[in-house]
């Protein structure tokens, strides 16, 4: 690590620290549904200076930018989804805020977004949603064939739910229907509840939690299968995710090819941020399923890397798969958002990567 890094690392951990442990709070705004102005800056994927790195594992790099705003409600985008043909996404924050716009490109690389509107997540009532009951951690669309962003499920932290929005209808002003999750998931300790989620085609919802672990300090989550209608939970079972070291999962995404991806983070004072991308294979988890992947990428503070808290995956038309991820800035100005743009090399048989020391 560089003089430059130990320097830095400190001070931002010390913050991230913080911010991770109290909570964010977002200044109070008129909660209205608003186009936004940004300020826009490509990254490369190295934070060093001079230093050129284009890949890492299995993942090539294809653009990235920071996103910079004078509104106070952007940021602490906690969940991501990109349309099929990758000209728009949806995000939501941790604050109970929509995000969705359209992603531009030059020659296959990401360079920007633009048309940004953020508007406020409702509660049955139609009332904005507030403090611990709007803290959205993840959205998966329940219908990716349809029209973008169509029928979404958000899952919620603290006040554990998952609810279901059909944004077709009514955009933002749509009101939710609760698709009732385990009972155990309920009572589940403030803020380690679902934070990576996926909804397969067929309606299976996999959820993971943050936090929350079995005996042998493996990573809780549920397999639940939806009704016909998608509106409700028909049978849910539990499964769980193996523990690496210190690194918790943020998101999850399903790739065209069948194969499940898992954002993890880990943070230390000493480390700062470190983010992997792992591949739980092509298998939708049963009961009591135990699922343990396969590394595919690291990265740490010498990338251009935050809390990065959403992953999405998409097929170009030319059969190349590529992956979105996004950082949760947690409204702190010495925190970042960004968004990174990957393609996964088709590698049947990665050689292993050496995670690094996290404890």
């Amino acid at each position: 690590m560089t003089k430059h890094f130990r320097c830095i690392v400190p001070m931002i951990s010390a913050v991230f620290a913080i911010v991770m442990s109290a909570g964010a709070t977002a200044p109070s705004a008129q909660a209205e549904t608003i186009s936004i102005s940004l300020h826009l800056k490509q990254l490369p994927l190295s934070a060093r200076k001079g230093s050129r790195v284009d890949q890492v594992g299995d993942l090539v790099y294809r653009g990235g930018i920071r996103i910079i705003s004078s509104e106070r409600r952007f940021g602490g985008l906690s969940g991501l989804i990109v349309s099929r043909d990758g000209s728009s996404f949806l995000s939501v924050s941790d604050q109970a805020d929509w995000v969705t716009g359209t992603l531009n490109y030059e020659d296959g690389r990401l360079v920007g977004i633009s048309d940004v509107t953020i508007g406020p997540i409702l509660d049955e009532q139609g009332n904005p949603l507030v403090h611990k009951k709007g803290d959205a951690e993840a959205v998966e669309q329940l219908d990716p064939d349809g029209p973008f962003p169509g029928s979404v499920v958000v899952s919620f932290e603290r006040h554990h739910r998952l609810w279901r929005y059909d944004l077709q209808d009514n955009g933002f002003e749509t009101l939710p229907s609760d698709l009732q999750i385990p009972a155990q998931l309920e009572a589940i300790e403030g803020n380690r509840g679902i934070e990576a989620l996926h909804v397969t085609d067929d309606g299976t919802v996999i959820a993971v939690t943050e936090g929350t672990f079995d005996d042998d300090g493996r990573t809780l989550g549920w397999v639940m299968q939806l009704n016909e209608d998608k509106r409700s939970v028909a049978r849910s079972e539990q499964i769980l995710l193996e523990t690496w070291g210190t690194f918790r999962p943020t998101d999850l995404t399903r790739l065209p090819d069948g194969r499940f991806f898992v954002l993890q983070r880990h943070f230390s004072p000493q480390t700062g941020p470190i983010i992997q991308v792992r591949d739980l294979g092509d298998q939708v988890p049963q009961q009591d399923d135990v699922l343990a992947g396969t590394l595919l990428a690291q990265f740490n503070m010498a990338y251009n890397i935050d809390n990065m808290e959403g992953i999405a995956a998409r097929q170009t038309e030319d059969g190349r798969t590529l992956i979105y991820i996004v950082s949760d800035d947690n409204f702190n100005p010495l925190q970042r958002t960004v968004l990174l743009m990957f393609e996964v090399v088709p590698t049947p048989e990665p050689e292993p990567i050496a995670p690094v020391e996290t404890e």
